[in-house]
């Protein structure tokens, strides 16, 4: 099972984050770790905040939490106890881009907080960028789209798909969506970010 490890990076602050992170992770659902210049945080969206979906009184019913050491879902997919816990920590902390599974389609949205879409797109956004990466499938089969979400870019529940991040260099994340069965491109866009600190936090 995964578990966290000591960072290995030559920041002092990131290593100082990784020891902190380390303390209090509960793998295999709370981790993070580093891969090349990207800092990698994995966190389970159905347990273990106020109102998870699958913790102790949650609106799946499963009654499964608690696994760490950290509702009920919303219309149209959106788990809102989700938002409520994550969001405001994204924009917070500068996330570049949150990849999300569990809904079974691929889509790809604008830098957004709040519902409001980042004026300055894919190019040094405030915001974080989101993109669902649950295309892989599931013995059910695909999830239909939908209505459209603001600030939904591109969605695709065809066929079986994959999203894949390239970190083109310090400034660069390249998203692109693959179909399995073909390796076609089906989406591909490129985020900038220019950070000027290695760890940001902003108001």
């Amino acid at each position: 099972m995964p578990t966290a490890f000591p960072s290995s990076s030559k920041n002092s602050t990131a290593r100082s984050n990784a020891a902190k992170a380390q303390s209090l992770a509960n793998p295999p659902f709370w981790y993070s770790f580093e891969y090349g210049m990207a800092h990698v945080t994995m966190f389970d969206t159905e347990t273990d905040f106020p109102n998870a979906p699958d913790g102790q009184g949650g609106s799946a019913g499963i009654n499964g939490g608690a696994f760490g050491f950290s509702g009920q879902h919303g219309s149209k997919n959106i788990c809102s106890p989700c938002k409520a816990a994550f969001e405001s920590l994204f924009y917070t902390h500068a996330v570049d881009v949150a990849v999300f599974g569990h809904v079974h389609n691929s889509q790809r949205f604008s830098a957004m907080h709040n519902n409001i879409v980042d004026p300055a797109g894919y190019s040094n956004p405030r915001a974080p960028v989101y993109i669902v990466s649950g295309g892989a499938g599931k013995v059910e089969g695909l999830s239909s789209i939908g209505a459209n979400m603001t600030g939904n870019l591109w969605a695709y529940a065809h066929d079986l798909s994959y999203a894949q991040l390239k970190i083109i260099d310090s400034q660069h994340l390249g998203i692109d969506f693959i179909r399995s069965s073909t390796n076609e491109v089906l989406d591909s866009s490129v985020l900038i970010k220019s950070h000027s600190q290695a760890f940001v936090v902003q108001a």
